[in-house]
This record gives C-alpha cells, sequence and structure tokens, in this order.
C-alpha cells in the first residue's frame, strides 16, 4: 500500500467560519475600492478580447482586465467558461437537523449544538443563533 498523505494538521480549538460575516466584509472592502455589486447576474459567456474579459450575464455585459472566479461550489462551470480545466468541484446541498436532544443529554461534545428552552425553541431560529454566536460548532 502506497501512502499518500504527506502531512496534516489537527486544531482543537478550531471552529466553523462564520461565512456570512466573511462574506460581508468582503463586500465592504470590495465596496471601498469603487466595486459594484450586481445580483441575479447568471454568467452566461466569457470571452477575453484585447487585454480585457468580457462576461455575458442575465444583468447585461461587463468588460475588466482581470477575472476573479469567486463562484465557490460552481467555480468548475465558469472556469471551464473562462477555459480552464475542472478541478471536481461540486455544488452540494446543506442541511441542518434541528431537534431537542432527551433530557439530561450532554451535547457539549456534538459537532454543533446550542442552547434551547421551551420559551425559546431552536426550531427556525438556526440563523439567528448563528448571528448571536449562541449556536456552537465544531467540525
Amino acid at each position: 500500500m502506497q501512502t499518500k498523505l504527506a502531512g496534516a494538521a489537527y486544531e482543537a480549538d478550531a471552529a466553523d467560519i462564520d461565512v456570512h460575516a466573511l462574506h460581508q466584509g468582503f463586500l465592504r472592502g470590495a465596496r471601498a475600492g469603487a466595486a459594484k455589486l450586481v445580483c441575479d447576474a447568471e454568467v452566461q459567456a466569457l470571452a477575453y478580447h484585447a487585454q480585457a474579459w468580457e462576461v455575458t450575464t442575465t444583468q447585461g455585459r461587463f468588460s475588466a482586465p482581470l477575472l476573479i472566479n469567486a463562484a465557490g461550489a460552481w467555480a468548475d462551470v465558469i472556469g471551464q467558461m473562462a477555459g480552464a480545466d475542472r478541478i471536481g468541484l461540486v455544488p452540494k446541498r446543506r442541511s441542518a437537523f434541528i431537534f431537542s436532544p432527551p433530557a439530561g443529554t450532554d451535547v457539549s461534545s456534538w459537532p454543533c449544538h446550542a442552547r434551547c428552552t421551551a420559551a425559546e425553541p431552536c426550531l427556525g431560529r438556526f440563523a439567528t443563533l448563528r448571528r448571536r454566536r449562541q449556536l456552537r460548532c465544531r467540525f
């Protein structure tokens, strides 16, 4: 058997990324640099002409000397439109199963847990708990 793993790291105190806060920080930085956010602009075509990228979207055409592929799990699709090879990214649906554990169950070692009460149940509050940092996750 051939070993293919060159190394690894484990950080016991590492936690989940607050994706919303990270995204908002990137947006603030982009706006500070005079970037314009265009929503619901599905990329339909990409072309490189005269030292600039032309991006055709459902919201119009845009041109820039530099193209940044920030499509996340859909980056393979955008990359292929730009002429790059696929690297194997696959969009996946994520979900959370929210329930109350049996009374007396210690959930402190579970990957993701929150303190919920009958007065303030967890169901429907997942995003609110994350924003308030009351949801504790380790993956």
